[in-house]
């Protein structure tokens, strides 16, 4: 499929949304919001379905959304920023910047292993931290860079580390180091009055009414963000010059979709980003998942493509592949290798 001419056909843009619908409605998903990006530029972006079952306000490209591990690639993104300031080092084990002892999560502060994590095994998952008390609580699973396994608990290691060096609280050091420079005005990693009115409600086995009023950042999972700001964000990691101060260089870019750690022969992660090798070339991938609220990024420099979808039901992921196949075209491991596996994610299809 040619999805570079089917985005200038009525026909196309009218199939996928009937396309669209109709899988919200197989998977019971109240909302769902997504923008298309093709050379570098959105060419289409459209809300679908309410924020709210009870309240009914129609979602659009302005709706909030919480992104939940669809954080995570921003925070690379800053975490590299104090790299190419010289304030960090991707090999430098992070116990050098932050002698504190380290006890979140039950961890044991004398953990030897705990002293030789660094921050390029952190974004890449390779550090041997598990995923919120998975594994054996208080200590790192396995020798740091030996091998993958997917840990929210690591990014917030690195988020002690970064607020220990820049002493701010994350969500100021995001906002102006990133969220702003970037213009993603409607975003922030903690929760905001003026979300009350923009928020969609997330519906799924939580039954939370608002979503989560997250007062404190947490690097691996409270974003709130828009459809248009997220791309404006995936925009960003297709960018090829070297930029402004306030922006990463092509290289650092370049570096973040650069396999760290091997998963099989079709997927690996880079910083902050999942990665998969297609017959299209390399994609950047993410997701994300807080119960009920649920989203979908890819994309890729090579081919200045990509989506993001960002959905508030529990079953959201169930219907991005399928969107994506529609809007991308070919095959992606990301979800056969890797999401359908792991998280047991059973796609809907048509």
């Amino acid at each position: 499929m040619n999805t570079r001419m089917s985005f200038q056909s009525e026909q196309f843009i009218s199939r996928l949304d009937q396309l669209i619908s109709t899988l919200m409605s197989i998977a019971d998903v109240p909302g769902l919001t997504i923008a298309v990006v093709k050379d570098a530029s959105v060419v289409w972006e459209r809300g679908f379905g309410v924020k709210s079952t009870v309240l009914k306000g129609p979602v659009d490209a302005d709706t909030i959304f919480e992104a939940a591990s669809l954080s995570k690639p921003v925070f690379a993104y800053a975490a590299l920023k104090l790299c190419s300031r010289g304030l960090l080092d991707l090999d430098t084990p992070l116990a050098h910047y932050y002698p504190a002892p380290y006890t979140e999560f039950g961890f044991d502060p004398n953990e030897p292993r705990l002293k030789l994590v660094t921050m390029r095994q952190v974004l890449s998952h390779s550090a041997g931290f598990g995923n919120w008390l998975e594994g054996e609580i208080g200590q790192i699973n396995f020798t740091p860079g030996e091998r993958f396994l997917y840990a929210g608990e690591g990014y917030i290691y690195l988020q002690r580390v970064i607020e220990h060096l820049t002493r701010e609280p994350l969500a100021t050091y995001m906002a102006k180091q990133v969220l702003e420079p970037l213009g993603m005005r409607s975003s922030s990693y903690t929760w905001l009055e003026r979300y009350a009115s923009e928020i969609a409600h997330g519906h799924g086995y939580r039954n939370i009414d608002v979503g989560d009023r997250w007062s404190q950042a947490f690097a691996a999972f409270s974003l709130y963000t828009t459809v248009r700001d997220y791309a404006t964000f995936l925009i960003e990691m297709m960018r090829t010059d070297q930029g402004d101060a306030y922006w990463l260089g092509a290289d650092e870019l370049n570096t973040m979709i650069t396999p760290q750690i091997k998963i099989n022969d079709q997927l690996s992660w880079g910083l902050g980003w999942g990665l998969e090798e297609t017959t299209q070339g390399r994609y950047f991938w993410h997701w994300g998942d807080l119960g009920d609220y649920t989203g979908f990024v890819l994309g890729s420099r090579a081919r200045r493509e990509g989506l993001v979808i960002l959905t508030n039901g529990e079953m959201g992921l169930s219907i991005c592949e399928r969107i994506m196949q529609e809007v991308i075209g070919g095959e992606h491991p990301c979800f056969s290798g890797f999401l359908e596996k792991e998280y047991d994610i059973l796609s809907v299809n048509l």
